[in-house]
């Protein structure tokens, strides 16, 4: 499957979904409405790749790079740039045009996302993953999406997040790279296609 292929599904199976609640509040009741929104939503999404594309094949991606980038997404998803952003996700005035919302939406979530979506597709596209165990990741990605555009989630939880991912990524670095210095990359080898 081509890169662009991958990331325009990935980007229609997982955020769609963290678009589901603004989707039908804006649409109120009507399917038109519903489809406008998300047609606006998916074209952000698809154009992301632009950005996406550059920055997967310049980027050297090997183990150590992607566990790098994991601890910038932490540390991105802490930043009041990002929060605010993320903050547009959440409220949508219900009687908006839905296409021109849509692509506001969209543009706000590409703003808040697209770090974590191009690590998480980095991620999924330099190891060579069983179907099973990209299906877990999507679904863990997409989930922590869906709850970071919730009302409810305060910055605070935001930044705890942020500080969760950065030390994930890390404590799998001190793990996983025993040897300390310039062979750091050697551990982590991986494969592109």
């Amino acid at each position: 499957m081509g890169w662009l292929t991958t990331w325009a599904l990935m980007a229609v199976v997982m955020m769609i979904p963290t678009a589901i609640r603004p989707a039908a509040r804006l649409a109120q009741g009507q399917w038109r409405r519903w489809l406008a929104f998300l047609l606006g939503y998916c074209c952000i999404w698809l154009a992301t790749a632009l950005v996406a594309y550059p920055v997967d094949r310049l980027v050297p991606w090997n183990g150590a790079v992607l566990l790098v980038g994991w601890v910038a997404v932490g540390v991105y998803v802490m930043l009041p740039f990002a929060a605010r952003h993320l903050r547009a996700c959440r409220f949508l005035a219900s009687d908006a045009r839905p296409l021109p919302a849509g692509l506001r939406y969209g543009t706000s979530c590409a703003i808040a996302c697209l770090p974590l979506m191009i690590v998480a597709m980095a991620t999924v596209h330099q190891f060579r993953m069983s179907v099973g165990l990209v299906s877990i990741c999507m679904v863990a990605v997409t989930s922590y999406i869906i709850w970071a555009k919730h009302p409810r989630v305060t910055r605070t939880h935001l930044r705890a997040s942020g500080i969760a991912i950065a030390a994930a990524a890390a404590l799998m670095f001190t793990v996983l790279t025993p040897t300390a210095g310039t062979h750091h990359a050697d551990h982590f080898t991986v494969n592109r296609s």
